[in-house]
């Protein structure tokens, strides 16, 4: 299928539903299908559920194509009783068309990470971009609360800027997130 549409377009994007939930890395048939699909003519491959932010990469085929995977772009909005649920991404493209030979290609690539906030018992949820989330929002976090009604384990302190900022600087690399700097925020 892919080999035959690309035959009708000058880019592909496939959208993955892989992977195991929670789980913050890719799986091996993760890894095993993104070389099937680069091998196919797949340009880029966007993941989702395992409600986490996977890691991001180039991979080039054995023909030489080069393709970025995200393997799971984590949530967007929900109210999930998890920490590591909380935080997602946004990816942010330039894909461009060379005018003399035809090829089309990412330009430049950008994980924008997200986090998810709500208060109390999943009310009021809102989606912040990681550079703009605050320490006191983290503290104020409704996964507190949810995680104690719902007797989910997590140790105190577990949500913080520490905990995603350890996520983030894991899974995306520093070139996909030019605009990031991972100090320490208020």
């Amino acid at each position: 299928e892919i080999e035959a549409a690309g035959e009708y377009c000058d880019y592909l994007v496939v959208y993955m539903h892989w992977g195991i939930e929670r789980d913050e890395k890719p799986q091996e048939y993760q890894r095993t299908l993104g070389r099937q699909l680069i091998d196919a003519g797949a340009d880029l491959v966007i993941g989702s559920h395992p409600h986490t932010l996977q890691p991001i990469e180039w991979r080039t085929g054995q023909q030489g194509h080069r393709m970025l995977v995200a393997y799971s772009l984590g949530n967007f909005v929900g109210s999930m009783l998890y920490p590591q649920n909380m935080l997602g991404g946004m990816l942010d493209l330039d894909i461009t068309k060379d005018g003399e030979t035809g090829e089309t290609s990412i330009t430049r690539a950008e994980l924008i990470p997200t986090v998810i906030h709500y208060e109390g018992l999943g009310k009021h949820l809102r989606t912040y971009p990681f550079s703009e989330y605050t320490g006191e929002l983290a503290a104020a976090h409704g996964i507190v609360q949810l995680a104690a009604s719902y007797d989910v384990a997590i140790a105190p302190g577990a949500f913080s800027l520490d905990y995603m900022r350890g996520i983030i600087k894991k899974n995306v690399p520093e070139e996909f997130r030019p605009n990031l700097p991972l100090g320490t925020q208020k």
